[in-house]
């Protein structure tokens, strides 16, 4: 059986070592390459051309600004009326930099399904239930794209993503 990736991390990364015990669960044959030296390896620029940065992108962008705000509507953090301006609009900054990236192709980095695609997919899945509504997704019309492109792979259609998306964005509704 051929590699299902490789798995950039170095022996005492506690994560690394998180990782490294599921797959040895599961069977599954990764790559772990020998020669990976931190932080060297991955701040060359073959390697950031790769799928990471398409990966932090979508946790520390796109996910970290719909997590916030789907936390402030639900009442898990106080309610703030600028902060929640502010935050939506990191989040419209993270969707038109994305958007853009996808009108030269179908996937972030190959023609292919990766990992940076999935974690994409499963951020935009929250994203499209909770804040990116209907004005918002004729805007961004590759991104709804690549998100129904990656949901829609027979590997991946028997997943539970969001496919039926907000139609206007949830909003604050103070508690009586």
């Amino acid at each position: 059986m051929t590699s299902i990736g490789k798995l950039w991390t170095f022996s005492y990364q506690p994560t690394g070592r998180r990782i490294r015990a599921v797959i040895a669960f599961t069977d599954l044959p990764v790559e772990i390459p020998d020669n990976f030296k931190y932080p060297e390896t991955n701040r060359s620029p073959e390697f950031k051309s790769k799928f990471v940065s398409w990966v932090s992108f979508a946790d520390a962008e796109i996910d970290k600004f719909t997590g916030q705000i789907f936390q402030m509507l639900n009442g898990a953090i106080p309610y703030h009326k600028d902060i929640h301006a502010k935050l939506t609009e990191s989040q419209i900054r993270s969707f038109d930099t994305l958007e853009k990236h996808l009108s030269n192709g179908t996937f972030l980095v190959s023609d292919k399904i990766t990992l940076a695609d999935i974690t994409m997919a499963s951020v935009l899945s929250s994203a499209l239930y909770f804040t990116l509504d209907a004005t918002l997704r004729m805007t961004y019309p590759n991104i709804v794209r690549f998100y129904e492109g990656v949901i829609d792979h027979p590997k991946l259609k028997d997943i539970n993503w969001t496919r039926e998306y907000v139609e206007k964005a949830r909003e604050y509704v103070p508690k009586e």
